[in-house]
């Protein structure tokens, strides 16, 4: 949110929220209302799975990808699935418009992507 505010020349000297609730509301306005057709935004979070799942982190719902405007767009990398997460899964679930889902080949298959990537 901080990094958002600098890009969209927002208020820097008010004090962001601390707590998770009014800190999840304050990210979903930023990304609904500051970017636009002229500074259009691309959000890149890696490793969701990874998120402090103290306030439901990985549950994702702070996200608000059904929502979000067409000059937004988001990149979100996850591992699939596990018991202890399912980003993935909620992702999916939670995107309405449609949505690209690529599968990455673990680096130990180095060899068959690069296979791939050159056409053979």
């Amino acid at each position: 949110l901080r990094q958002l505010r600098i890009v969209y020349a927002r208020d820097e000297s008010e004090d962001l929220p601390s707590d998770f609730v009014p800190l999840a509301t304050a990210f979903e306005r930023a990304l609904l209302e500051w970017p636009s057709e002229a500074v259009p935004l691309t959000l890149v979070l890696d490793s969701v799975d990874q998120l402090d799942d103290s306030d439901a982190g990985r549950q994702l719902d702070w996200l608000p990808v059904s929502q979000l405007p067409e000059h937004v767009k988001l990149l979100v990398s996850s591992l699939p699935d596990h018991p202890e997460f399912q980003c993935l899964s909620k992702l999916r679930a939670a995107l309405k418009r449609g949505g690209q889902f690529v599968g990455v080949l673990p680096l130990s298959e180095h060899e068959r992507m690069l296979e791939h990537l050159l056409g053979k």
